[in-house]
């Protein structure tokens, strides 16, 4: 397949995921909007898809002898933009917490925050707190530490997962412990805290390294029409909402390891065309900023109400007004903040050798 070829399916699939954490998260401050029950399994999703495209994009450079550090360069490069903005909103919230005196906290540790989630990594001074978190600043970017991680192995063990039993045998270790941890915390909320954060590996590794092998199906003859993009989609709207008769336990490793698989084979079929396609490559462009930057700034806004004593939040058109806005805010973020700075850092670190056309899915 054409290396310029884009999945805009997945672009959908994205943004939908991206959209469901910011409901998610948002649904707790902001009147009008509904608690999706299954939010947190969009971070499955997510793994599931970087792992599809990141080896869609970057197998055949890898075959041809490309070395791990130019790999691990694109990839800081396409994280760190977004990341770094919401970092900044982040300490902004925990400086605004410090003013209303809602746990406020001290200036060191503040600073060991910053410090540590600066370089992606994570917080050990929560440990054994209430609030163990292993970002404090920004708690959505545990995912994105395992993610580089993930990236790492997948760069540095190309040459092992280059053979297909390898990687069969890597998914089939990583998803046996996965559904041990999952069958022990009782659900797959975990890796985000102390408390669970060694689960985090096993949830990161076998969705991620399940789409690499996904990736490397054969597509070509099975090709999906137009109203299928409209379809995954919205089944996935509906996985992630919908309250499910289920036990949790079984419910999540149903999507996990069944339905979101199906999604993604399902969505790399579809290529959407016209209006449809326009949309999805919209959602796809705004998901990372909604995903990064929606706690940072649901915190700010938080703290700034609270300061005011405006009660805004709780008209029944907050919420959804909130969502728009974010929605705004990350496309603006993308276009005039995020685009232009890969650019200059790519022309800048990248060799010309080393471009890859399409990897803003990732």
């Amino acid at each position: 397949m054409a290396q310029n070829y884009r999945y805009a399916s997945l672009d959908m699939l994205r943004g939908v995921a991206a959209l469901t954490i910011v409901f998610l998260h948002a649904d707790e401050h902001f009147a009008g909007l509904f608690l999706p029950r299954s939010g947190y399994l969009a971070v499955d999703l997510f793994f599931l898809l970087s792992g599809f495209v990141v080896a869609f994009a970057y197998d055949s450079k890898f075959r041809r002898g490309w070395h791990a550090i130019e790999f691990l360069k694109i990839r800081l490069i396409r994280l760190y933009p977004l990341y770094l903005l919401a970092l900044l909103i982040g300490t902004m919230k925990m400086v605004a917490q410090f003013w209303v005196g809602e746990s406020p906290p001290r200036v060191i540790d503040l600073a060991a925050d910053v410090l540590l989630e600066f370089f992606f990594l994570p917080n050990p001074t929560t440990i054994g707190k209430t609030f163990d978190t292993t970002f404090p600043i920004n708690p959505v970017a545990w995912s994105l530490f395992f993610e580089l991680l993930m990236n790492v192995v997948y760069a540095m063990a190309f040459r092992w997962l280059f053979k297909t039993r390898n990687l069969v045998l890597i998914v089939i270790v990583s998803g046996a412990v996965l559904c041990a941890v999952i069958d022990m915390h009782g659900s797959d909320q975990i890796g985000n805290v102390w408390r669970t954060f060694g689960s985090g590996f096993p949830r990161a590794a076998f969705p991620f390294f399940l789409g690499v092998l996904l990736s490397r199906v054969e597509m070509s003859g099975r090709k999906l029409g137009d109203l299928w993009g409209i379809v995954i989609p919205f089944t996935l709207v509906c996985v992630l909402s919908l309250t499910t008769f289920l036990p949790r336990v079984i419910w999540d490793a149903v999507c996990v390891f069944i339905i979101f698989p199906i999604l993604v084979l399902a969505g790399a079929a579809v290529q959407p065309t016209g209006i449809l396609r326009r949309i999805s490559l919209f959602a796809g462009a705004i998901s990372y900023g909604l995903y990064t930057m929606n706690l940072p700034t649901i915190g700010l806004v938080d703290a700034f109400l609270r300061h005011t004593g405006a009660k805004w939040h709780l008209w029944i058109g907050a919420g959804p007004c909130f969502v728009a806005a974010m929605v705004v805010v990350c496309w603006l973020a993308d276009t005039y903040y995020d685009n232009p700075v890969r650019s200059w850092l790519k022309s800048r670190n990248t060799p010309k050798s080393a471009a890859v056309l399409g990897t803003d899915q990732v």
